[in-house]
């Protein structure tokens, strides 16, 4: 399992690095990697989804640092209740990557052909379909 971890905290430095270094973009397609490595090699579903969770929950401890200062400093929260704040909010946001761990785990043992291309698929598809409306709208702006 230490293997596992290892491999999905270099997924997590490698999804997040983007956004400490915009020109690392790169490193987020290949961040997946290790994690469908971990995924496979986790052997039960919940130590796939704890995998996909703790990618996640590392990525978001890592790229979005900068906001427990923003917590404290615009909220005017104590710096120690901001850091419990951002590391319920990493945790939570973290879930994303657990259900994406489970659903590597449900789709390749159901639709062997697929192993986890689809899972790949749907990680990037999905939230491009959610937020079709979202650019669509920016874009009307931007015209008229």
């Amino acid at each position: 399992m230490s293997s596992n971890l290892l491999s999905v905290f270099i997924g997590a430095v490698l999804l997040a690095a983007p956004y400490l270094a915009p020109s690392l973009f790169v490193s987020a397609w290949l961040s997946l990697v290790p994690l469908f490595w971990a995924i496979q090699r986790a052997g039960t579903f919940r130590k796939a989804v704890f995998c996909g969770w703790f990618m996640g929950f590392v990525a978001h401890l890592i790229g979005f640092h900068w906001l427990v200062y923003t917590i404290s400093a615009f909220g005017g929260f104590p710096y120690s209740i901001s850091a419990i704040v951002f590391l319920l909010y990493a945790a939570l946001q973290a879930i994303q990557m657990a259900l994406f761990g489970g659903a590597r785990v449900f789709i390749s043992a159901s639709v062997p052909l697929a192993r986890g291309q689809l899972a790949g698929v749907i990680f990037v598809v999905y939230p491009e379909r959610r937020s079709r409306w979202t650019l669509r709208r920016q874009f009307h702006r931007c015209l008229v």
